[in-house]
């Protein structure tokens, strides 16, 4: 007699708003595909809210795409989730700054069950029970898997490609150390190599070339090579210090060079651990026939050096065999299709296999079954009502509802009126609300989070320029970091001295159309960080004073108003211009 495997009603909790990057959809809708258990989607963790009932569901997994120590799970949210009596999960990458604050948030939370990036060897540094006690298992992951419209794909069609060599990054943060600035290395080397040797290449790493879409899957299918680097950090800041030091220091010396960061404040941190895994880009490489000519490196245990890519020293000191092997075809064939076969044709690293695996984790780990029945069309029809998800999961994907924010539009804005005053520029606010319905943005923005960014600058914009609605005294000034390409609103203390941080270069580098082109493409923050102050703020309005919840460790992203910047950036231009304005001349 065969034993049937229990169902378990698994609710996602999850930041995903439609237009995330391919890999965010891919990964987050692969459990509800190919898992075997009853899945439940929150799409904007800030619809969690005090009467949201948990009791219904066997496990709680809060997903990648959730910043932890931002605003957008509350707190209230979190002590929820706590003493929810489901299995706690947490997915979790980009795990080499803060390390400690993670451990003591994902205390907070009861976090009983991770899947993480680092290596199994270093578990126990990085999340030890001692600062985690709840944690009962931990499980590493690839920050992604094959999708299945990869799988489907047949690159050996043909090899006549108009590039021999193609190549997009980014220059990330300096304190990623070593194993992060090799995605710049290996870029400056091989434009210097294809000039040496005759390769038509088309190599960068400006944010201005950046490919996304199709355009992106078209690139690597015009090219017979694709250059790489392992994905991960060679430094990981246990404390936070690191990345404050080195933001300090090149807010004050904004041409310091690498090694001057890494010789004032992270020689003795790098590769001391080293988080080393692979990106879906080596996946999607190999589903498109290309060769693989990346740094050596260890790639999390999937690729191996000579049989799935040509290995390039990172001294450079084999270049010369690397150019004989690129221009040996019979070679460069070999290896492409041994890439393909054991990465993608094998279905070794598909999200389908990841599915029936993360089953197998589950079955070990639940050990309660909730006994509160859910109906699914309920619970999306409460989201829908209750907090405007228009999201519904469907297989690997999802489909948009009819947007009910349109008819939410005037109760919206009749709240605000009787809340709070905005003190933005009126034609300004209004004719971004105007774009927002004429181009249907409100499909994919809430409307109530919209107008959440637009009153919390409206409240910087006020307080600037002398207004008394704030309770406690405070001051905020605009500070811009070029390598993150964050823009931060930063409250201080009117003790400490600051008052006079607008001449002190906190600006240098900034150029409002360019950051507005950063917000496009989503690789730009924007947020207020009220840390200094406190992890809320209290306003007053008609004698009444309310309470602003600014995050568990004081910052607020504007995230609505990032997301609206890829639709109507003259007018998200517009809003930052009058409150930067009202900041630095207020």
């Amino acid at each position: 007699m065969s034993i049937v495997a229990p169902v378990f009603k698994i609710l996602i909790i999850s930041d995903f708003n439609g237009a995330d990057a391919n890999v965010v959809r891919d990964f987050l809708f692969c459990f509800n595909r190919y898992s075997r258990h009853d899945f439940y989607y929150i799409f904007d963790p800030r619809s969690i809210t005090e009467s949201f009932d948990f009791k219904p569901f066997d496990v709680i997994l809060i997903f990648w795409s959730v910043y932890l120590p931002g605003s957008r799970l509350s707190n209230a949210a979190r002590e929820r989730i706590r003493h929810a009596e489901a299995l706690k999960v947490l997915f979790l990458q980009d795990e080499y700054r803060n390390v400690h604050l993670f451990n003591r948030l994902m205390s907070d939370l009861g976090v009983q069950v991770m899947f993480t990036c680092v290596a199994a060897e270093d578990h126990n540094v990085f999340y030890s029970v001692e600062r985690i006690p709840s944690l009962q298992a931990v499980y590493r992951v690839l920050t992604g898997y094959v999708p299945s419209y990869l799988e489907a794909v047949h690159p050996f069609d043909s090899w006549d490609r108009p590039l021999d060599i193609g190549y997009r990054s980014r220059a990330v943060s300096p304190y990623l150390g070593d194993l992060g600035r090799e995605k710049i290395v290996v870029a400056e080397r091989f434009q210097e190599i294809s000039k040496r040797y005759g390769f038509r290449s088309d190599i960068s790493v400006r944010e201005e070339d950046r490919i996304y879409g199709r355009a992106w899957i078209n690139f690597l299918k015009s090219s017979r090579f694709t250059l790489g680097s392992a994905s991960g950090a060679s430094v990981v800041d246990f404390t936070g210090d690191i990345y404050r030091n080195c933001e300090n220091y090149l807010a004050l010396n904004p041409g310091a060079s690498y090694d001057e960061l890494k010789d004032r404040f992270f020689t003795e941190a790098e590769g001391k651990y080293v988080i080393d895994t692979v990106s879906p880009r080596v996946f999607e490489s190999a589903a498109l026939g290309c060769t693989m000519v990346f740094h050596e490196g260890f790639y999390g245990g999937v690729l191996r050096p000579g049989v799935h890519y040509i290995c390039v020293k990172k001294d450079y000191s084999n270049i010369e065999d690397v150019v004989a092997q690129m221009k040996d075809s019979a070679l460069t064939r070999q290896i492409a299709a041994n890439a393909y076969h054991d990465l993608i044709a094998s279905g070794a690293y598909s999200y389908r296999t990841f599915g029936n695996w993360f089953d197998t984790v589950l079955d070990k780990n639940v050990k309660r079954l909730s006994q509160k029945a859910i109906s699914k069309s309920a619970f999306y029809a409460s989201n829908y009502f209750r907090s405007g998800q228009v999201y519904l999961p469907k297989e690997d994907t999802f489909f948009v509802l009819p947007g009910r924010k349109f008819f939410d539009f005037f109760r919206i804005l009749k709240k605000l009126e009787q809340n709070i005053r905005l003190h933005l520029p009126f034609l300004v606010m209004w004719q971004l609300l105007f774009q927002y319905f004429r181009r249907g943005i409100w499909k994919r923005i809430s409307l109530k989070y919209l107008v959440m960014d637009l009153f919390r600058l409206s409240l910087i914009r006020s307080l600037l320029q002398g207004s008394k609605v704030i309770v406690v005294d405070f001051g905020v000034y605009p500070e811009y970091k070029p390598r993150q390409f964050m823009l931060s609103l930063v409250s201080y203390d009117l003790k400490s001295g600051m008052q006079n941080a607008k001449s002190e270069g906190f600006m240098t580098g900034f150029d409002l159309s360019q950051f507005i082109s950063h917000l496009q493409n989503n690789q730009a923050l924007f947020e207020w960080d009220h840390s200094p102050v406190d992890s809320h703020l209290e306003y007053e309005y008609r004698k009444k004073v309310y309470s602003i919840d600014m995050g568990l460790d004081g910052h607020y992203g504007f995230y609505a108003l990032a997301e609206l910047a890829r639709y109507c950036p003259e007018w998200v231009a517009d809003v930052l211009r009058s409150v930067i304005y009202a900041a630095e001349y207020g």
